[in-house]
C-alpha cells in the first residue's frame, strides 16, 4: 500500500491518525507493506506524532530519509519481521530484479536508512478524536 497525500500546507488530519492506520494495516496481504512518504520533521510540524502514530499501528516501521532530505519514506510492517539495513537492502534487491526497475532500489535504501535517528524520536499517537478536521 502506497500513501502519498498531502494537503497544499499540511497533511488532511484524517489521514495521520491511527484509526486511519489500523484500516490500512486491516487491508494489506500477509507480509505487505505499507509505504508512506512523509515531510521531514524539517517542514512537518507532526513528523514525529505520525511516526510515532505508525509505530503503534504497526509491527515494524524503517525510516528511509531522501536524497534531498524533504521527506522520508517509512516502511511499516503488518507483521514483524525484524528487518534490519542489510535485509531491507536484499528486499530493495530483490523487488528491484523481479521488478524490472532499472535502478539501484538497494543502494537508495542502503543510503537513506535511518535506525538510531527516529528511532529515538518521541511523539504522540495521533487519534481521531484528538484531530479538527
Amino acid at each position: 500500500v502506497l500513501l502519498d497525500a498531502f494537503g497544499s500546507e499540511k497533511v488532511p488530519a484524517h489521514l495521520t491518525t491511527l484509526e486511519f492506520l489500523e484500516d490500512v494495516r486491516r487491508v494489506l496481504a500477509p507480509g505487505g507493506v505499507v509505504a508512506s512518504n512523509l515531510w521531514s520533521s524539517r517542514y512537518n510540524p507532526i513528523y514525529a506524532d505520525m511516526l510515532a502514530t505508525h509505530r503503534q499501528a504497526f509491527a515494524e516501521v524503517h525510516v528511509l530519509e531522501t536524497l534531498r532530505e524533504v521527506n522520508h519514506v517509512v516502511l511499516a510492517l503488518g507483521d514483524a519481521r525484524r528487518l534490519d539495513k542489510p535485509g531491507l537492502e536484499a528486499a530493495a534487491r530483490r523487488l528491484a530484479v523481479d521488478a524490472r526497475l532499472g535502478f539501484d532500489l538497494a543502494e537508495l535504501v542502503g543510503a537513506g536508512y535511518r535506525a538510531s535517528a527516529d528511532a529515538a524520536a518521541a511523539g504522540c499517537v495521533l487519534r481521531d478524536a484528538d484531530r479538527a478536521n
